[in-house]
């Protein structure tokens, strides 16, 4: 196989950038490159197995500073990822929602008609329907 032929310059094969050390623009290791996803345009690198919890970083020249697998150097402003603070957990699960207490009905224990925009008959004191007027 052609590299040269087959990449353009400065790319690489995924197989080939996986377990490359990761280093912050100060030189600290973070990780090492894990595996890598796309999402969208964009590749996807996962860093883990340094000092901090593993993360995902896109492979975008404001993040990745220095993109040399060939010679087994990639370089993240880690400034720029926030990897100092503190780790954000998944946001908790939605509860489900409850049902309206109305039904299309009218039934279903609340005061609220089939519509919910128009006002709830008027039951009188006793909860009896009221008598249309003229009539006994």
């Amino acid at each position: 196989m052609d590299r040269a032929r087959d990449l353009e310059p400065g790319a690489a094969y995924w197989h080939e950038v996986i377990g490359t050390a990761v280093r912050g623009g100060d030189g600290r290791v973070l990780g090492t490159v894990r595996d890598i996803y796309r999402v969208g345009e964009a590749e996807v690198l996962v860093i883990g197995g340094g000092p901090v919890p593993e993360f995902d970083v896109p492979n975008v020249r404001s993040l990745v500073t220095t993109f040399a697998p060939d010679r087994g150097e990639i370089v993240v402003d880690e400034v720029a990822l926030d990897l100092g603070g503190e780790a954000v957990d998944a946001p908790a699960p939605r509860r489900a929602r409850r049902p309206p207490r109305w039904s299309k009905h009218g039934k279903g224990g609340g005061a609220a008609s089939a519509d919910p925009a128009s006002p709830a008959p008027d039951r009188g004191a006793a909860g009896e329907e009221p008598q249309p007027s003229g009539e006994a």
